[in-house]
C-alpha cells in the first residue's frame, strides 16, 4: 500500500494507521499521536511513520467545540433514532465530583493507558518530555513518573503482563512497527515480532503465555489478528480479521474483544468478540454497532462481564480533519445495560477498566491530552435498580460550566 507522509503527529505515532473512522476495512479508529497539542495548533505535519492506505481520510481530535458536529446527529447503539434526547438517571457521570485527573502533561500528550491487575500502577505512553513517545509508570494514586523506555524512536501501546512483572509494547526502533517485551524493572527489550509488516497493539492472554496483536497483512490488505507464544516467538497463528484485539482477563470466558469495520452500509466500526478455542477463533459475535456512529476502542471489565468503548457520532460529516467530541460507554457482554460514562462535550477515548471500579481514559478537557479516571459506581447502581431506555447521543448536549471537567 502507498505511504502518505503528510499526516499530523497526533495520528502518526500511537495511531500509525489509526487514521480513519470511515471508508475502508483497513481503516482504524482515532488514537492520538505523540504530540497532540502541537498537532492541534500546527495542522498537518510531515512524518516518517507510514500511512497504510491512500484511501483513508486523516482525522484528528482537536479543540473542544461541541457545535462542530451536527447537533441533530442522534445515535442509538443499535441503529439510528430520530427522537429528542431525554436525559435519564443512567448518565452522564463525568461531573467534576466524579472525575479525577491522573497525568498532568502541559506539553505533548499522554495516551495508551493500561492498569495493573491490582490497580496500583498505571502504564502509558507520553511525549511530555520528548518529541518521541516513551513508556512511563505512575502510581495510582500519585503524581510521580517513572520512565521505562528511553529509545530515540517511538514506544507506544503498552500492555502489562498479568503478573505486573513484564510489559509488551509496539515500537518503530527497527524501522517498522514491531512488538517488544521487557521487564518492568527495566533492561533490554526482547523483540517478539520481526516481519516487514507493521504489528501493533499487543494484549496478554490471562495466563501470560501468549500475546495477541494486530498486523496489516501485506497480501490481504486488511488488519489481521495474530497470536504469538512469547517464549517461542517463531510460533505464530493467524486468528481473524480485526483491529485493537484485547484478551478477556477471565480465563474461563476465553474470549477476544476487537473492533472491525463494517463490510456494508455505513462501514463505520463496530465491536465484536470471538471465542478462542483450541487456537482458533469461533463464534464471531457483534456486541455493539450503530448506524451513524463509529464504535471503537473496546476494553474489558476486570471480570470480563462488561465492555467499555467509545462512540464518535457522524465521523464522516464535515471536513474529516477534526473530531471534537467522543464519549465513553459501558455495556454488558450480552448487549444489555448500556449507559454513557462521559457527557458529550470533550474528546474522550482509549478507556481501560481498573480493578477498583474506575475507568481510566484519555481526554482533551484541559486542552492537552491527559489521562483521567471516572467512577462507574453511580452508573452501575443506576443499571441495577432502574430500567434503562434506549440511549441516544447528541453531541454538545451537556453544557459544562467553564473550568469544570
Amino acid at each position: 500500500m502507498p505511504v502518505n507522509a503528510n499526516l499530523s503527529p497526533r495520528i502518526a505515532l500511537t495511531s500509525v494507521a489509526m487514521i480513519a473512522l470511515v471508508g475502508c476495512t483497513a481503516g482504524i479508529s482515532r488514537r492520538p499521536g505523540p504530540d497532540s497539542n502541537r498537532a492541534r495548533t500546527s495542522g498537518v505535519q510531515p512524518m516518517t511513520a507510514p500511512d497504510f492506505s491512500a484511501q483513508l481520510k486523516p482525522m484528528t481530535l482537536s479543540g473542544s467545540n461541541p457545535t462542530a458536529t451536527s447537533p441533530s446527529a442522534l445515535v442509538s447503539l443499535y441503529g439510528e433514532l430520530q427522537t429528542d434526547w431525554q436525559e435519564t438517571a443512567a448518565g452522564p457521570w463525568d461531573g467534576s465530583s466524579n472525575v479525577a485527573q491522573i497525568t498532568f502533561a502541559t506539553e505533548g500528550a499522554c495516551s495508551d493507558p493500561d492498569i495493573s491487575r491490582d490497580g496500583s500502577r498505571l502504564v502509558f505512553a507520553s511525549t511530555q518530555h520528548s518529541t518521541t513517545s516513551d513508556i512511563y509508570f505512575t502510581p495510582v494514586p500519585g503524581r510521580t513518573l517513572t520512565q521505562l523506555t528511553t529509545d530515540p524512536s517511538d514506544d507506544i501501546m503498552p500492555s502489562l503482563h498479568p503478573s505486573g512483572r513484564k510489559i509488551a509494547f509496539a515500537s518503530n526502533r527497527a524501522g517498522n512497527w514491531d512488538i517488544y517485551v521487557m521487564s518492568t524493572d527495566g533492561g533490554q527489550p526482547m523483540k517478539v515480532t520481526d516481519e516487514p509488516e507493521h504489528e501493533l497493539h499487543p494484549s496478554w492472554s490471562p495466563d501470560g503465555r501468549n500475546l495477541i496483536y494486530c498486523k496489516l497483512g501485506s497480501r490481504s490488505g486488511r488488519w489481521e489478528m495474530w497470536v504469538v507464544d512469547t517464549d517461542n516467538p517463531g510460533v505464530r497463528r493467524f486468528l481473524d480479521y480485526g483491529l485493537f484485539p484485547q484478551w478477556c482477563p477471565d480465563v474461563a470466558r476465553s474470549k477476544i474483544l476487537f473492533q472491525r469495520a463494517r463490510q456494508r452500509g455505513s462501514r463505520f466500526f463496530s465491536i465484536w468478540t470471538v471465542d478462542y478455542i483450541n487456537g482458533d477463533a469461533v463464534h464471531p459475535t457483534e456486541i455493539v454497532s450503530a448506524g451513524n456512529a463509529a464504535v471503537i476502542n473496546p476494553s474489558w471489565s476486570p471480570d470480563g462481564s462488561r465492555i467499555i468503548f467509545v462512540t464518535v457520532v457522524q465521523p464522516d460529516e464535515g471536513d474529516n480533519e477534526s473530531i471534537t467530541q467522543s464519549d465513553v460507554w459501558l455495556i454488558s457482554i450480552d448487549g444489555s445495560g448500556r449507559t454513557n460514562l462521559t457527557n458529550g462535550r470533550y474528546a474522550n477515548y482509549q478507556p481501560v477498566w481498573g480493578g477498583d471500579g474506575r475507568v481510566f481514559f484519555v481526554s482533551d478537557r484541559t486542552g492537552v491530552d491527559n489521562i483521567w479516571s471516572v467512577s462507574t459506581n453511580r452508573a452501575m447502581e443506576s443499571l441495577r435498580y432502574q430500567p434503562v431506555p434506549i440511549m441516544t447521543v447528541t453531541p454538545g448536549q451537556y453544557d459544562v460550566p467553564a473550568g469544570q471537567p
